[in-house]
């Protein structure tokens, strides 16, 4: 594939047609369409590319084609906008159980537009072993980004438009005669906080919204990396294991900036660890104190079990915190020891009552399907998720993906059925257990989840809210129909 000597000037940005998924979170990449609780988020990686490459004189059309509503129309609308936009390359943001949809539109498009050159980036391809790109049909696709693309986009495309080597561009890989050549991918920038502010202008707002209330909520990256080391995760791989904080006064700044270009006041502060440093978050919730904007927002972090403050959880509710979610990820000892979570039962008991106790709402996620999991260990998880009774539930199947070491302990015990790509955390390409059929795996799941949300103290806390907050029964309404096609097939599979 030859690459058209032709300047680039047009940049296309998009979330392609198709299921909702988390594109933006590298990490996660989860199913928004098959899970219980979870909401679609702004696209922070295409909205960080659109501002930077507007600075570097590049005309942008970005667009999330896929929080459009269910559309058969969406693939010619994309043609439309390409034709209207012509652009030199069309950037994609993928993600593994996307991947196959991803290449069938490129190849779509490609029919109708032969010299778009075509850019694609995806957890999936960092640091990836060129036996998994062999795999996939990548023949209309000219570049894969596999690093942090805030940071590779911009100088891939000016290293481009000047005809210069790409060899020192780290986190990507590039066609060399119709050979993958990948570059280095042992390094990450080290300061955040010189990136420009996304661009989150570009995106209809309300299509981005807090679970409860149904407002607008914009994605604020504040930290990347961690220094854990869970089997299922793919963050240390992908972000690195030194936590990368950006500054207080940039995540302020940032904050003044939404409030006053876009009037939205809720804020899902994303991070791969946002409580990991008790000095930074307490800068942080200071700060926003100190400005006086603690009663103007609302916002969302994540937290492990341990370490977590007491003091720093109520500082946070004071700064406007009103929900933290936790990966407790088992109610079974042994298994929080084999997945290396470095949390047992009693962290994270202590750590839901202390985010109950400073005033926060609790969002807890599971995992089940381990390898190892049979009736006993899975009823210890739910055993345990009745007694930290969080406020959102998200429970996930196990799902291993390449550079994990999950996908190493379900290959040694011959537990795959087939590849990884394709997949996500509610279709999982494993054929279950030692001890479970998938089928009967995704009988517990159903059953777990049902069984929670139906359970009267769990109803009676949320009439309790609405009780107390009437507005939020709107959002409590719309939220249930956004997924009420979820809820039917729960309840149509149940047994």
């Amino acid at each position: 594939m030859t690459i058209s000597k032709k300047a680039i000037n047009k940049v296309m940005l998009i979330y392609p047609p198709g299921k909702a998924f988390q594109r933006g979170e590298d990490r996660c990449q989860g199913n928004i369409n098959d899970s219980s609780t979870m909401v679609a988020r702004t696209p922070i990686d295409l909205a960080y590319l659109d501002s930077i490459l507007t600075k570097n004189n590049f005309k942008t059309f970005t667009k999330d084609y896929q929080s459009v509503d269910n559309s058969t129309t969406l693939f010619e609308n994309l043609i439309e906008d390409i034709a209207s936009f012509l652009p030199d390359i069309i950037f994609i943001s993928t993600t593994t159980g996307s991947i196959y949809n991803d290449l069938k539109l490129i190849n779509d498009i490609k029919k109708q537009y032969s010299n778009i050159t075509f850019i694609l980036k995806g957890a999936l391809f960092f640091d990836a072993d060129l036996s998994i790109l062999e795999t996939l049909d990548l023949s209309n696709v000219d570049f894969l980004v596999g690093g942090e693309v805030e940071f590779i986009l911009d100088k891939l495309l000016l290293a481009l438009n000047e005809n210069t080597s790409l060899h020192h561009i780290n986190g990507i890989f590039f066609k060399q005669n119709t050979k993958w050549i990948k570059t280095s991918f042992s390094t990450w920038e080290q300061d955040i906080s010189s990136l420009p502010f996304p661009n989150h202008s570009i995106f209809e707002s309300k299509k981005y919204i807090r679970p409860d209330t149904r407002e607008p909520q914009i994605t604020i990256t504040t930290s990347r990396g961690c220094n854990s080391a869970c089997s299922f995760c793919l963050t240390p791989i992908i972000s690195g294991t030194k936590v990368r904080f950006r500054t207080p006064e940039n995540i302020v700044a940032e904050i003044k900036s939404i409030i006053k270009n876009n009037n939205i006041n809720n804020f899902f502060f994303r991070s791969d660890t946002f409580t990991i440093d008790k000095d930074w978050v307490t800068k942080l919730c200071q700060l926003i104190i100190d400005e006086n904007l603690e009663n103007k927002i609302s916002w969302v972090a994540n937290s492990r079990a341990y370490p977590l403050d007491e003091e720093v959880l109520l500082l946070m509710k004071k700064a406007g915190c009103w929900l933290v979610a936790v990966g407790f990820e088992s109610g079974d000892p042994i298994t929080l020891n084999k997945i290396r979570k470095g949390t047992t039962i009693e962290h994270n008991l202590r750590a839901a009552q202390m985010i109950k106790s400073a005033g926060l709402e609790l969002y807890g996620f599971f995992m089940i399907g381990f390898p190892w999991d049979d009736h006993k260990s899975i009823n210890r998880t739910r055993e345990h998720i009745f007694k930290l009774a969080p406020d959102y539930l998200e429970v996930h199947i196990a799902t291993p993906y390449y550079g994990t070491k999950l996908l190493e302990d379900f290959k040694e015990l011959n537990l795959l059925n087939f590849d990884p790509l394709g997949t996500s955390y509610f279709q999982t390409h494993t054929s279950g257990t030692m001890h479970l059929s998938k089928a009967e795996l995704e009988s517990i799941h159903r059953n777990l989840l049902l069984k929670y949300h139906i359970q009267p103290s769990f109803i009676l806390r949320h009439l309790l809210k609405i009780f107390k907050r009437p507005k939020i029964i709107i959002g409590y309404l719309s939220f249930i129909i956004s997924k009420k096609d979820y809820y039917i097939r729960i309840l149509s599979k149940q047994v």
